[in-house]
């Protein structure tokens, strides 16, 4: 019986111990979340300016729609990036809630490299496919280019954002996991100190008991002290 509580109480401390660890990166990670979607709101609004002002110079066909235009595709990818970062991260979180084991969070991590090779294998085609119908009419208005290249930039930026944020999991993962081996290690200390408290128990609970004994005690003539027998 006293084993039986001591293995409870050791298995209670260790998972009390990895629910620790996970809430406290959890925590890390909710805070780098909302980081992103701050700055994705900055993001955007430079973007909606940029926007604004290449589809003012597309309208009035003006000459100096192409630096303008560039500007505009730049300000999109910076926002579609970090907005990759944020799907990949939120989705890790919602992961996380399920409270999976160390192993299923990383074949989680190996499933999602998969898939984010194949968006951004998909992306990278389809750039290929606008720079060789833009290549292939010289002529094309500035309205399908930048209708054509936003499109392109913005499926391209995702998956690389999502691409960037794997990978920073993936390196947060081995601090995770150092944390976890770290708690392992003192619950095993932990577990190892009850252990030899109820081998302890166990051994003085199975002491026989040793009742107290009568003595009839003589004077020792001759000699000096007392003679004593038990009875």
């Amino acid at each position: 019986m006293r084993w039986a509580v001591v293995f409870l109480i050791v298995v209670g401390l260790a998972t009390l111990a990895h629910a620790g660890v996970r809430k406290d990166f959890q925590s890390l990670w909710g805070a780098r979340l909302a980081g992103y979607a701050k700055t994705h709101a900055d993001l955007q609004g430079q973007t909606e300016g940029k926007q604004a002002k290449a589809t003012q110079l597309i309208a009035a066909r003006h000459s100096e729609f192409s630096p303008e235009g560039h500007a505009a595709l730049g300000a999109i990818k910076n926002q579609f990036r970090l907005q990759g970062r944020q799907s990949m991260l939120a989705a890790f979180l919602v992961h996380l809630q399920k409270r999976p084991p160390f192993e299923g969070t990383l074949m989680y991590l190996s499933s999602a490299r998969q898939m984010v090779a194949e968006e951004q294998a998909a992306a990278e085609m389809q750039w290929k496919i606008v720079d060789d119908r833009v290549s292939k009419n010289p002529s094309i208005s500035n309205e399908d280019w930048f209708s054509l290249y936003s499109d392109a930039i913005k499926l391209r930026a995702t998956a690389d954002g999502r691409a960037d944020e794997l990978a920073m999991l993936i390196d947060n993962m081995r601090a995770y996991e150092a944390a976890l081996n770290r708690e392992d290690d003192n619950q095993r200390r932990s577990a190892e100190a009850w252990s030899r408290l109820g081998q302890s128990m166990t051994n003085y609970s199975q002491q026989p008991s040793r009742d107290s004994k009568i003595t009839d005690c003589t004077p020792n003539f001759g000699r000096p002290g007392m003679t004593c027998e038990e009875r």
